[in-house]
């Protein structure tokens, strides 16, 4: 074996290149110094699946106004164990200014009293109440007495009589028989009165106008 040389360089001049080879298992690290920009601003839309058990949520924007100006009417039915509530607001009014008035030509003649053999007190009512007639008329009285005396009427006006004398004032004669006639109103009640005590007969009926 020879001793080294002291003081000897080696040089080294051509070095050859080495191949490495690259492949999936021994990956030969790269440096891309340039790399490429990449544009996103154009991304294609996405298509999602709208379905029932998947609902895609949508945001109207736009959401068109509801018309409820001319809102269609309701037909209710109308029965007896469910009654509609009606309001009536246009009440036709009742006319009464048209009343039918009463005929009293329709009116027949009425007993108002009679009474034979009665006991008459002088200058005392005869009839047990006074007599208010239905319509304007007239009184058709008829009298007899046992005693000459004179005859009245009395009419009664609220709570005023008054007695006006009948045959001009002049006294009947007894056992004669009279008859009178009275125009009589709705607005009065009428009686009559004797002027003398005696057993009398009378008859008075209403007969219309």
């Amino acid at each position: 074996m020879g001793a080294p040389v002291q003081g000897q360089v080696v040089i080294v001049a051509n070095t050859p290149s080495v191949n490495v080879a690259n492949s999936a298992s021994s990956p030969v690290p790269t440096e891309i110094t340039n790399t490429p920009s990449v544009n996103v601003a154009n991304t294609p839309s996405v298509n999602v699946a709208n379905s029932a058990s998947s609902p895609v949520p949508t945001e109207i924007t736009n959401t068109p106004s509801v018309n409820v100006a001319n809102t269609p009417s309701v037909n209710v039915a109308n029965s007896a164990s469910s009654p509609v509530p009606t309001e009536i607001t246009n009440t036709p009014s009742v006319n009464v200014a048209n009343t039918p008035n009463v005929n009293v030509n329709q009116l027949t003649p009425s007993a108002v009293g009679t009474g034979a053999g009665v006991s008459a007190s002088a200058n005392t009512n005869i009839l047990s109440s006074n007599y208010t007639p239905p319509a304007v008329g007239k009184i058709r009285v008829t009298f007899a007495s046992s005693a000459s005396g004179t005859l009245s009427i009395v009419i009664v006006s609220g709570s005023s009589s008054y007695v006006f004398a009948l045959n001009s004032g002049n006294a009947l004669n007894a056992n004669a028989i009279y008859a009178f006639e009275i125009p009589v109103s709705s607005s009065y009640s009428y009686n009559i009165q004797y002027s003398v005590s005696a057993t009398v007969f009378y008859q008075i009926d209403f007969v219309p106008s």
